[in-house]
């Protein structure tokens, strides 16, 4: 019984309890230099929301597992609150503490996935006196981890979107490629329309995660291989809220869901979810939402076979108004147009180069030069 109140139940580690209750004999002079790291998981809501709880579990577990590894007997491990660990090492001098956060982070970088790879935020501080607070060396630690996670949030934001890629792709069977050709494709229109860098990185996750909603969605209704019903349309439309909801629970995609909850929305107000119209839609959605219908037209599909180039394209123009942004449906066929050209282009100096080869080949060259790639 003494045990499980000192014990978090679901890791084995001390819990805040046995930490307070302990936090006296932490302060005596023996103990001085005393190092605190403060931990905080990162991605736990994401990874909840879209593996499930049992999932969030396996992450809290493996990151725990991490701390006891590294630790040792050196210090005291304790899970401090549903995503935050805390780490006591009396004796210890904040050098040392800092070495050690370096093993946490090497350590879980090396764990594997489950099926997200184990990342933490870390805080260190150091009592080095006896008239300093050992609970305010908590509140620096803790403020040095958040300022910490705000500096890791790149490397957990690629943590983050890897996982839930390959969640996608193994819940919608869809490929690489499909997602390459749409960020190809929305990049060079929004370079093309002078979007910052930033706007360009948001613009490359939403083409990455847009569908991610869909991974809430049943396979029956992802894999029927005909029309669906209204009743399963109707389920179908709400990955774009579910997919909204997934990335709102991490601090590093948060910002982008306004932009997935939008994606489905139309020019002309007759979108989904929420009839957002015209340039109330985000701009990045109204972006994704041309690239995406111009993939999908082009591309095979279990109830038909792809489009033409030229017939998705005369589509977009029909369409230039009332589902799509008119304006952008310009900038977008003068690009399609030109990297047609472009392509041809290249086509025709490739054949006229090879069939420059084979006379050579043939001893009879009627040039003493390869073609120019400009006509």
């Amino acid at each position: 019984m003494e045990y499980l109140s000192y014990h978090d139940g679901l890791t084995g580690a001390y819990n805040r309890t046995y930490i307070e209750m302990i936090i006296d004999d932490l302060e005596s002079e023996e103990t001085i230099p005393t190092t605190v790291i403060m931990g905080d998981v990162n991605g736990l809501k994401v990874v909840n929301d879209t593996f499930g709880h049992e999932v969030g579990n396996q992450l809290i577990v493996a990151i725990a597992n991490v701390f006891h590894r590294c630790v040792g007997e050196s210090g005291i491990v304790a899970r401090w609150g549903g995503d935050e660990f805390v780490v006591v090492l009396p004796g210890t001098t904040m050098r040392n503490g800092l070495l050690l956060c370096n093993r946490i982070r090497s350590e879980c970088e090396s764990a594997g996935a489950y099926p997200v790879t184990p990342s933490v935020a870390l805080g260190a501080a150091t009592r080095m006196a006896l008239e300093q607070s050992l609970s305010d060396v908590f509140v620096t630690a803790e403020s040095r981890m958040y300022r910490n996670k705000f500096i890791d949030t790149a490397s957990a934001r690629g943590t983050l979107l890897y996982s839930l890629r390959k969640a996608l792709s193994e819940s919608t069977h869809e490929t690489d490629e499909h997602s390459s050709r749409m960020r190809l494709l929305a990049l060079e229109l929004g370079k093309l329309i002078g979007l910052s860098s930033n706007t360009l990185d948001d613009l490359a996750i939403l083409a990455s995660l847009h569908d991610i909603g869909k991974i809430g969605i049943p396979d029956s209704i992802l894999e029927k291989p005909g029309p669906l019903t209204k009743d399963e349309w109707k389920v179908m439309k709400a990955h774009a809220e579910i997919g909204a909801r997934i990335v709102s629970g991490s601090p590093e995609l948060d910002h982008i869901s306004e932009s997935i909850l939008a994606h489905h929305e139309k020019w002309d107000g007759t979108g989904y979810p929420n009839g957002v119209a015209g340039e109330d839609i985000p701009l990045i959605s109204r972006i994704l939402a041309i690239v995406d219908a111009y993939d999908a037209m082009t591309s095979d599909r279990a109830y038909r076979k792809a489009m033409s180039s030229e017939e998705a394209l005369a589509e977009i123009r029909r369409c230039a108004g009332t589902q799509f942004d008119p304006n952008l449906v310009e900038v977008f066929l003068e690009m399609m147009e030109e990297m047609a050209r472009s392509e041809e282009d290249e086509m025709k100096w490739l054949a006229e180069g090879m069939q420059w080869y084979e006379r050579l080949g043939e001893g009879v060259p009627d040039s003493n030069r390869m073609p120019d790639n400009d006509g």
